[in-house]
């Protein structure tokens, strides 16, 4: 399936919308990342499939962080939930994340970031190792706080808090 222009226009006004504090420290995290090899992986639940869809995310990103020259060298790969056929929090998401990594380490040894409730505890759930982050500005920010912390009392793997995604920096120096 294609994406046309106005649908393209009407995503990128999306993105655009989207406050510039979500993008606090991602492009010094993302360098991070990249200097220390890990591999990232985007698994979005996109409004629409096919490689428009990745070129408008990735023109968006790449004006609205001037420091974004070179968009792949930072992501390994994205997936569309819609090229899938299936939505987070559906495990078959996470299972193609999974199978974008060259190197197949355990399960729990990928770091996935959530900000979902439903989302936070699938991935859990699948066996990633997961980092809930901004989840705090969403409006059961209580009652997700209140589940990792009865998940993280209960099950081996335990679910990480971060505020912001530039806070990824010190899971990863430790």
């Amino acid at each position: 399936m294609q994406i046309d222009n106005e649908d393209a226009k009407k995503m990128e006004n999306y993105l655009f919308s989207i406050p510039n504090e979500l993008f606090n420290g991602v492009p010094e995290t993302l360098e991070k990342l990249r200097e220390i090899e890990m591999p990232l992986i985007i698994l979005t639940n996109g409004p629409k499939q096919g490689v428009e869809y990745d070129i408008v995310l990735r023109d968006s990103i790449q004006r609205r962080i001037s420091s974004f020259q070179d968009y792949s060298k930072y992501v390994h790969a994205q997936i569309s939930s819609k090229d899938l056929g299936a939505r987070k929090p559906d495990p078959s998401t996470f299972h193609a994340a999974y199978l974008a990594l060259e190197i197949a380490p355990k399960k729990n040894e990928i770091l996935y970031l959530a900000h979902s409730q439903s989302e936070i505890f699938a991935a859990a759930n699948f066996g990633f190792s997961v980092v809930a982050c901004k989840y705090q500005q969403q409006e059961d920010a209580k009652k997700i706080f209140n589940a990792i912390k009865s998940y993280n009392k209960t099950n081996a793997l335990k679910i990480i808090e971060i505020k912001e995604f530039k806070d990824l920096i010190s899971l990863i120096d430790d």
